[in-house]
């Protein structure tokens, strides 16, 4: 049986069939039927989802589906209205280059619209992401730089990895936290509302190892969203909350699965770089990554007995976490081997 947890590049081209499908479907259900639209829209609108079914969606649209959601679900016919006029005038862009391409979070990079659309499906519930701005352009030039160098590391040390990555990630999103009190303190984020992006601030640490474990960790949660597509996964509900590996507060067992999950695709992956990218590393990048490795495998095992404890799972979800522990421990074992 297949491992849920290993990349799967051939299983991430179907799993991006069914989410064009199912996008493509909601889309038109949303923006045709629940509200007939206005005259002068119907033909753009009949348009744009012609574009849609050709190519997969980028990220924004996604964040795009969300809006007309919500608010539907808010009972707000104005923000709606909004929605819908944004798609009918969407500027639907040719495919780009393979790789996920690096925009800092502005307006006079993305169009208004997107940059709107996509600073609310990346805001937070604790504060850190509320206030996205763009990063001064030095820094975007820098972090543009390591991406690049961590794509490259990947083809030579993890295909596997690599191929899975740029399927998930078709955008990296560059943000700092604009607030009044100029907190820096988030590293990445994703969001399922933004599916195909995940941001990452290049004032928290721009270091190769860094940006190798953030591309996983962030793109990680993209995957392991997709597991709750047809499935609960956990089913404690949102009132139980539990101490939690990365977080200080307690977090309901949804979001310690989470950690847990993809702590451990970081752990693996970035042993399987270590272990085969040779001279690509100077030595302080690899103490670097063995440091971050050992940091996600500690944060692994914390949250793995949290999960064993307390979570109920679903047969899918014991499963997630079953193939997580034993892909760990299988890179536990290479790691002997070789030293």
């Amino acid at each position: 049986m297949a491992s849920l947890f290993l990349p799967d590049p051939a299983g991430m081209l179907r799993l991006q069939a069914d989410l064009h499908d199912r996008l493509h479907l909601s889309l038109t259900h949303l923006l045709t039927e629940v509200i007939p639209p206005e005259p002068d829209e119907v033909a753009a609108i009949t348009e744009g989802l012609g574009r849609l079914r050709a190519q997969f969606p980028e990220p924004a649209l996604f964040a795009l589906h969300m809006a007309l959601r919500d608010s539907l679900l808010a009972e707000n016919a104005e923000a709606f209205a909004l929605a819908r006029r944004r798609f009918a005038a969407w500027d639907f862009r040719d495919h780009p280059s393979p790789g996920p391409v690096v925009s800092p979070l502005s307006a006079d990079r993305l169009g208004s619209a997107r940059a709107e659309l996509i600073a609310r499906a990346l805001a937070d519930d604790v504060g850190l992401t509320t206030s996205l701005t763009a990063p001064p352009p030095e820094a975007t030039e820098a972090m543009a730089a390591t991406i690049a160098r961590a794509d490259a590391l990947l083809a030579l040390a993890a295909p596997d990895w690599r191929a899975e990555l740029r399927l998930l990630v078709s955008e990296v999103i560059l943000a700092v936290n604009g607030g009044a009190d100029g907190r820096q303190g988030f590293a990445g984020g994703s969001s399922f509302d933004l599916f195909g992006a995940i941001l990452m601030n290049p004032l928290h640490r721009n270091d190769l190892a860094h940006v190798l474990m953030t591309l996983i960790h962030e793109s990680s949660h993209l995957r392991l969203f997709c597991w709750h597509l047809d499935d609960e996964v956990v089913l404690n509900g949102p009132e139980e909350t539990f101490r939690s590996p990365l977080r200080k507060q307690p977090r309901p067992m949804e979001g310690v699965f989470h950690a847990t999950w993809v702590s451990a695709r970081m752990a693996v992956c970035g042993r399987a770089v270590l272990s085969t990218a040779g001279n690509a590393l100077s030595d302080d990048e690899a103490l670097r990554l063995g440091k971050d490795v050992d940091q996600a495998l500690a944060t692994f095992r914390d949250g793995l007995g949290i999960v064993r404890e307390h979570g109920r799972l679903t047969a899918q979800g014991a499963r997630l976490v079953a193939d997580a522990s034993d892909a760990v421990e299988d890179a536990a074992l290479e790691r002997v081997r070789a030293g």
